[in-house]
């Protein structure tokens, strides 16, 4: 649900954000910082380079090195993709618009009233 969320007109994400988050495909996101907290995030070039020093086994603290400090601003509020982290779920395949969070919530709760209506 978080992704969702962030893909809604009242989130203050950064535009570059929210439009990877409507591109991406059920494959465009990744799992990176095994060593760590595991996260998944959008393939973009900062997630790729964690992947990367995953799979060449860097330790915890190279990878605490390299996630330094102010890396999910950069993402998240700055739209700088290539050097800052984008958390994304892997459910981003199936968002295409930007909608108002109130919007997103009535959709919500209509499809579980449609699942639950069929289920009884």
């Amino acid at each position: 649900m978080g992704t969702r969320f962030i893909a809604v007109e009242e989130n203050a994400a950064h535009p570059r954000y929210k439009k990877a988050i409507l591109d991406a495909k059920d494959t465009d996101t990744v799992i990176t910082s095994r060593r760590l907290l595991p996260t998944r995030s959008i393939k973009a070039g900062f997630s790729r380079r964690l992947v990367e020093m995953d799979a060449s086994g860097s330790s915890a603290e190279d990878l605490k090195s390299f996630l330094g400090s102010g890396r999910a601003r950069a993402g998240q509020v700055e739209g700088d993709l290539e050097n800052g982290e984008a958390y994304c779920g892997a459910s981003a395949g199936l968002i295409k618009e930007i909608l108002p969070a109130a919007r997103v919530i009535q959709e919500l709760v209509e499809g579980y009233n449609k699942v639950v209506k069929k289920i009884t």
